[in-house]
This record gives C-alpha cells, structure tokens and sequence, in this order.
C-alpha cells in the first residue's frame, strides 16, 4: 500500500506506554509475538490493551457495541480498499 504521509508516520520512533502494570503489558507483548504480528507488533499491543481497559473499566455495553461496529466498519472498509 502506498504511504501517503510522505513517510512521516512510518519514520516516527515507537513508544512504548506501560498502561496495564509490567505483568500484563508483558503478557500482551507476548501474545502478540506468539501470534505472529511482525508488522508494527506495538500498535495491535496497543490496541489489545485499549479492549482490555474497557473491560476492566466496566465500559457500558451500548459503548462497547458502537466501538465493536465501529471497528468491524474500519476494517471492512479497509479491506474493500486493498482488495
């Protein structure tokens, strides 16, 4: 896929937010290596701690369900542009 920031995102340095306590964000980052994810491995362990913040945050099932649309809908999207 062509890189339309002119490579300005991809040069950015990655950071790495300990949101979950050293335990879990270990756990996460294992996970994600386990399952293969070697194409910006930080940004699926960051979106992996987002769910489980929500869970443990108790976030309303209303909330939850328009998140979960909300992603099918990207990623449905995504896919109709790179196919």
């Amino acid at each position: 896929m062509e890189d339309f920031t002119a490579g300005t995102i991809t040069s950015q340095p990655v950071r790495r937010q300990s949101t979950l306590g050293r335990e879990w964000d270990a756990r996460v980052r294992q996970l994600v290596a386990e399952f293969g994810a070697g194409h910006s491995p930080e940004l699926i362990e960051e979106m992996i701690v987002t769910a489980l913040k929500m869970a443990r945050d108790r976030m309303g099932i209303a909330d939850l369900k328009l998140i979960a649309r909300s992603r099918r809908n990207l990623l449905g999207a995504w896919l109709n542009m790179n196919s």
